[in-house]
């Protein structure tokens, strides 16, 4: 369950539960610390980063339990072909795989050419409007992602361990990174 499927849940109720498991709580949440969630992005970012921190957590939860909405509307919001639980399992493997290699970067020269073919590339968008998106990009940092695979580019880009996902059509046998 991500974030912003809490929006479409009319029981207030259910929803409140519902997040409390995506937090780990064994209780749900008060409405107020619902609503400030979903009205404001930071504050939802430091509720799930405060997840492994008792004592953090019951600060952040005391501070809005009697927050009053002014309206909540449900949104429509470009998602990529991911859930953000399914993007944060390829991003532990990726990262994984990584450290297997000792967390090595590729040359400048390699970088830039990955680069510039992921900016010709048709299946290179703005980062969708997902939470694990605004928790892990920093404000001003390329948020361009891969339709394909839901990677940030710019930081995929970098691992000697990763590849491009789509094969080059007039270069059978390569990626569309030339690899």
């Amino acid at each position: 369950m991500e974030l912003n499927e809490l929006k479409e849940i009319t029981d207030i109720n259910e929803a409140c539960m519902r997040f409390s498991e995506i937090l780990g709580l064994s209780k749900p949440v008060p409405g107020g610390v619902l609503y400030t969630a979903l009205e404001d992005e930071d504050y939802a970012r430091n509720l799930l980063l405060a997840r492994r921190s008792p004592e953090l957590m019951n600060m952040l939860l005391a501070q809005r339990a009697q927050y009053s909405p002014k309206t909540v509307v449900p949104q429509k919001e470009k998602q990529s072909g991911y859930t953000n639980l399914q993007l944060i399992e390829k991003l532990g493997k990726s990262m994984w795989k990584w450290g297997l290699v000792g967390f090595s970067t590729v040359t400048e020269e390699i970088y830039n050419k990955r680069l510039a073919a992921c900016a010709s590339c048709d299946q290179l968008e703005e980062a969708p409007d997902q939470l694990v998106y605004k928790i892990s990009l920093k404000k001003n940092e390329d948020k361009r992602t891969c339709k394909t695979c839901g990677c940030v580019v710019a930081r995929k880009a970098r691992l000697t361990n990763d590849t491009c996902p789509l094969e080059d059509t007039g270069n059978p046998g390569f990626n569309r990174w030339g690899e």
